[in-house]
């Protein structure tokens, strides 16, 4: 995998000729070769949720994930969130889980590929006001405030990936035989929720939603 896949800028000329061949042409997503620069890819997936109407972590979701003491404990959060962003978050953590896996060719374990995304996944709206420090208030944004904000957000959004990957790993663990990987491969979104809320019941939509996902999974791949 690249060095510094998500923290590098791509040819930017490049970046915005796919986006708009993306964006115009369903069938685009066939001509992504290994010729194509990873770098570029990577940009548009940052892009895609950066862009997204309604952030990943938005209103009263960011409220909630930022007030999370632990990794775990945010894990166990997503149960709450919208199907459509249960997918899509899950989605995203199995990418950035896949990146920090080769950190020793490309130099971005999970603390870098946390901090290069996290601030893609959340607006103005989570970030602390001047007037009384609270995220949402329509209200001049306090620049320090902000900062330990974006800081904290980095953090959970580490310690979210590191829990997730330490599910992934006791998950991939009982795999003992083909059929249990095939197993595995369909199920991990409803074992690792479960691993994170004890008692929770698979959650099918998740999956559709991550299924739903599918043409950004496939501009990652």
């Amino acid at each position: 995998m690249e060095e510094g896949i998500f923290r590098l800028a791509p040819d930017a000329t490049e970046c915005d000729t796919l986006r708009h061949a993306l964006n115009s042409d369903a069938d685009a997503l066939s001509r992504i070769d290994e010729h194509t620069d990873p770098h570029v890819l990577a940009n548009l997936i940052k892009l895609w949720f950066r862009l997204l109407p309604t952030k990943l972590l938005a209103g009263e979701m960011a409220t909630a994930f930022a007030a999370s003491a632990s990794g775990a404990e945010a894990m166990a959060l997503l149960q709450s969130f919208p199907p459509l962003h249960q997918g899509i978050f899950l989605w995203l953590l199995e990418l950035m889980a896949d990146v920090a896996e080769q950190q020793e060719a490309n130099r971005m374990n999970e603390r870098a590929i946390a901090i290069v995304m996290a601030p893609n996944l959340y607006g103005d709206d989570a970030q602390p006001s001047a007037a009384d420090g609270t995220a949402g208030a329509a209200e001049p944004i306090d620049p320090m405030a902000a900062l330990e904000h974006s800081q904290k957000m980095a953090r959970l959004i580490t310690e979210l990936l590191l829990h997730y990957i330490n599910v992934r790993v006791r998950v991939r663990s009982t795999s003992a035989s083909p059929a249990t990987s095939v197993s595995l491969q369909s199920g991990r979104v409803g074992m690792i929720l479960g691993e994170a809320a004890e008692g929770m019941a698979a959650t099918v939509q998740a999956t559709e939603a991550a299924e739903a996902a599918g043409a950004v999974g496939a501009v990652a791949g």
